[in-house]
């Protein structure tokens, strides 16, 4: 019975390296992790906000974030928050959950899910929305969780992708 155990769980930890493994290094395996990438883009700003591709052609750095964030073939804003910018579901190694970032959305101040109890929610505006994306602060100047990257940006950047999120 001993080994039975010993086999089942060696069994499960080689399953999981497994998976980790092609998670990591085979991150365009549709079948293991969601990948989101397009053949072409209609602005700057989309591919921004699918890969994380700045208007230099080179990709943008950030700091704080989760770590998986570049390495696993998802290096933009898609990653957390989905094709359609509404976020909604928990995001990978974590309980938190990514927030609704389309632009409605945020100038309305609806963009968390509330529960009863929280604080009203203030609207944002274009320039605290640049600031919410490169320096993680909240239009109040409350700072983000670590989870939310700072995006080292241009200005025209910034625009880019903004004019994008007015999209979604």
């Amino acid at each position: 019975m001993k080994n039975l155990w010993l086999f089942l769980a060696a069994t499960a930890l080689i399953g999981f390296a497994v998976v980790g493994f092609i998670m990591f290094f085979g991150s365009g395996h549709q079948g293991l992790y969601r990948t989101y990438r397009k053949a072409s883009y209609s602005s700057v700003g989309e591919k921004i906000y699918y890969e994380g591709i700045g208007s230099d052609g080179s990709p943008i750095s950030f700091t704080r974030g989760p770590h998986w964030l570049g390495r696993m073939g998802e290096k933009g804003c898609v990653a957390c928050h989905g094709v359609d910018g509404k976020g909604g579901f928990p995001l990978m190694m974590t309980s938190t959950m990514a927030t609704d970032i389309t632009y409605d959305s945020l100038i309305s101040g609806k963009h968390h899910r509330q529960v009863e109890g929280d604080e009203e929610e203030i609207p944002y505006s274009d320039e605290t929305i640049k600031k919410a994306i490169a320096q993680g602060l909240d239009p109040s100047g409350k700072k983000f969780s670590r989870i939310m990257p700072r995006w080292k940006m241009t200005e025209e950047d910034l625009n880019e992708l903004l004019a994008y999120l007015k999209e979604l």
